[in-house]
């Protein structure tokens, strides 16, 4: 049996955690696992932006924003997900431009698979303590570059199901 190289398969290398699934020890040489169709690419990135949205970064927001003013802040990995923002009211639109930069910002240093981002937010529910919102942007898969959107809840409560990530 001939092996195939990674540049002849269809799809997109899965991301190093992506390939740790259901306890394994890790993936085999050709295993399934070890590349994403186009969907399983999409969902992979729908997945890590839901869980970097509401994952809060331990930093104080000053220390935040210095790190994120630094030269190279994709170095440090204490930057991951959304600075503490529970001092900002939600309901109040005129804070939403503050969190969409967090939120920008966010998915520029930790989903290089997804740029060129916009973010829109649409609603904020005060009972679930969450936003609603939608993120457009690109996707690159190999050679192609095609336009995404989807909405996610970012929130201070467990994660939630999030609707499904669409080709636009």
């Amino acid at each position: 049996m001939v092996q195939q190289s990674k540049w002849q398969h269809e799809g997109a290398s899965a991301p190093f955690f992506d390939r740790f699934k259901d306890g394994q020890d890790g993936p085999r040489p050709g295993d399934d696992q070890l590349y994403l169709d186009k969907h399983a690419y999409l969902e992979s990135i729908e997945i890590h932006v839901a869980q970097l949205l509401n994952t809060r970064c331990p930093l104080p927001l000053d220390q935040y924003q210095a790190l994120i003013d630094a030269a190279h802040p994709h170095t440090y990995p204490k930057l991951y997900g959304l600075p503490d923002f529970s001092f900002y009211d939600g309901s109040n639109e005129q804070s939403w431009p503050v969190l969409r930069r967090y939120i920008q910002n966010a998915l520029r240093l930790f989903e290089p698979r997804l740029y060129d981002t916009t973010v829109k937010v649409h609603t904020y529910d005060r009972e679930a303590q969450s936003l609603t919102l939608t993120i457009t942007g690109d996707v690159k898969m190999g050679s192609y570059i095609f336009p995404v959107s989807f909405a996610i809840n970012v929130d201070n409560l467990a994660l939630k199901q999030h609707p499904g990530i669409k080709v636009t």
